[in-house]
């Protein structure tokens, strides 16, 4: 009754910003503003999970969808047809997005603590500094939004390792499988860190089994998303260039003077600029996690706390994911390659932004309990907590809210050139800006009766042999009916649709259909939601049994009792 409005009123003031000024003019801003309303646009012509943005590029289409988590795109679309505009509905989403990280932080914080530093933890998480600068200086709504399920995998990690068990394996695989599609590089940081917070808690392999279980069957809900992503990315230009070494001149508190000597804010478009300001963050975010768990040690005799397996592990991958962003772990990053997916290291601090939530709460509820450093250690914690309170200050205040350079940004996109379809010169060929169809070679004439989306038609007319190039893109998926029976398409020179037609009059009907990964993923995605739904029936059912146990046990017990005095009164009356 008060954690809910709490944590709803403080994302709507954290947000205000936002409402007053509109939405920041922050480095992914523009493509973000772009997919969510195509998408919308897919969805309103009947595609429940729109992939294939058939407005992008005038029409030439895009399969950024097929790689970009969708779920902050659904969320961005149901404010839509509610009525928003792109950018008001992109500004709901993300308070939305703010608030269900508050809860989840207060759901994860009760495992260790009571209410009242619960509610600190959950205030801390939604006010620390990157966990708003990925909003308002980087507009990367998706980061922003995997926040709310961090908390919640490891949650139910926790509950699952320590009492519930199978009770928490739906928990569990809905939390993961959100994370999933909601944020990759998130969910692959928390997968790395997940085995070490889990033996810290316990090693026994049952229950670390049962908690394996709920990952295995939530990374198979997401197979819809996460097939094409493992299997078919040779068909983008230059997704590999995501990987690029770039991390390597990105760890923080190297050039911490010069960041501190500047005001590194706002940090859009420039990556020197960006990287210092990711020292400030970095630099105070050290200092909270230092102080907090300085102070949690600090009272370890005093308090069972410091034995608490949870707190633990959670002082461990705050630990490590905060040195995951210095130099120091260079050999780490060399020894796997796969973290340079990354991009950059300040990303870990998305699990680092939750240990520090932690300790925060944990260290000021031990220093609430008076001893004779009371004034010494909340001085301490305050001091610390308002040099980070005043760089979140800083971070907002210092916002791009410039929204005539947005709506320049907005005219002029072009969208992210890792996604291109690698057949694609990413040229404009204006012929096709004219005419869906133009006809390269023989004599036809095309009518378009329906030249977007998936589902295209298209009436021809041929004198001759001809040689037709779309305006859509080619990509993998794209299939031809020629009058009802199946043709063969090919990439043309510049990487569109290229197709050959006999003289006569044709019907030709275009559509995009799943690969065989895609259709596998469908698949293994409805076969891990019907496991999850069985899951969450036979725990519900498992716990109406052990609520019911007791009565019985009690009643068995009374009627035992009962017998037992009749008995001895018998024995009484034999006796007088």
């Amino acid at each position: 009754m008060i954690a809910l409005p709490f944590v709803f009123v403080l994302s709507a003031l954290l947000l205000l910003p936002v409402f007053v000024y509109g939405f920041p003019n922050g480095d992914d801003m523009a493509q973000h503003y772009w997919w969510s309303r195509e998408f919308f646009n897919s969805m309103q012509e009947g595609v429940w999970y729109p992939r294939w943005l058939g407005g992008a590029y005038d029409g030439r289409g895009s399969p950024v969808m097929f790689f970009y988590p969708p779920l902050p795109f659904f969320v961005t679309s149901l404010f839509q047809a509610m009525g928003a505009a792109p950018l008001a509905a992109l500004a709901f989403s993300c308070w939305l997005a703010l608030a269900l990280s508050g809860i989840a932080m207060y759901w994860f914080s009760r495992s260790l603590l009571s209410r009242n530093p619960a509610l600190v933890a959950a205030a801390v998480y939604m006010a620390i500094h990157y966990h708003l600068f990925d909003l308002y200086q980087r507009a990367a709504i998706n980061e922003f939004w995997a926040f709310a399920w961090v908390p919640l995998v490891l949650g139910a990690t926790h509950r699952a390792l320590s009492r519930a068990g199978w009770r928490m394996l739906p928990v569990i695989a809905i939390g993961y499988c959100l994370l999933i599609i909601t944020h990759l590089p998130t969910a692959f940081l928390t997968s790395l860190i997940l085995p070490v917070y889990a033996i810290v808690q316990t090693r026994d392999w049952r229950r670390l089994g049962k908690a394996a279980c709920g990952f295995i069957v939530g990374a198979g809900a997401a197979g819809i998303y996460i097939l094409p992503v493992l299997f078919e990315t040779d068909y983008l230009k230059s997704i590999r260039s995501l990987a690029r070494p770039k991390y390597t001149a990105a760890f923080l508190l190297e050039d911490l003077w010069t960041a501190l000597d500047a005001v590194p804010f706002p940090s859009s478009g420039d990556f020197k600029t960006f990287v210092l300001a990711g020292n400030w963050i970095g630099a105070g975010m050290f200092l909270l996690v230092a102080t907090a768990a300085f102070l949690i040690w600090k009272k370890r005799h005093s308090s069972g706390l410091w034995q608490n397996a949870l707190l633990r592990a959670v002082l461990i991958i705050t630990a490590i994911s905060a040195l995951m962003t210095t130099r120091l772990t260079l050999p780490l990053w060399l020894i796997v390659p796969r973290l340079r997916v990354i991009q950059f290291p300040i990303r870990w601090f998305a699990i680092t932004s939750l240990g520090a939530s932690v300790l925060v709460a944990a260290a000021t509820l031990l220093i609430s309990r008076r001893s004779k450093t009371f004034a010494t250690d909340l001085v301490t914690i305050a001091l610390v907590i308002v040099i980070n309170l005043a760089i979140t200050v800083v971070v907002v205040a210092r916002a791009p809210f410039d929204r005539a350079g947005l709506d320049e940004r907005l005219v002029s996109y072009t969208d992210v050139q890792e996604y291109h379809p690698r057949w694609w010169d990413q040229q404009r060929h204006k012929e096709l800006d004219e005419a869906p169809v133009v006809v390269d070679k023989g004599s036809a004439t095309v009518q378009a009766l329906d030249d977007t989306g998936i589902r295209q038609a298209y009436r021809v007319n041929a004198e001759s042999e001809a040689v037709l190039r779309f305006r859509t893109l080619y990509y993998e998926g794209w299939v031809m009916r020629v009058d009802g029976q199946a043709a063969t398409i090919r990439p043309s020179v510049g990487g569109h649709i290229e197709l050959v037609v006999g003289p006569g009059e044709h019907s030709l009907a275009l559509t995009l259909e799943d690969t065989p990964p895609q259709a596998a993923g469908k698949v293994i995605s409805a076969i891990s939601l019907f496991a999850i739904a069985a899951a969450f029936i036979v725990a519900q059912f498992g716990r109406r049994r052990v609520k019911a146990e007791p009565n019985a046990v009690t009643a068995t017990a009374s009627a035992d009792a009962a017998q037992s005095s009749v008995r001895q009164g018998r024995k009484r009356n034999v006796k007088k």
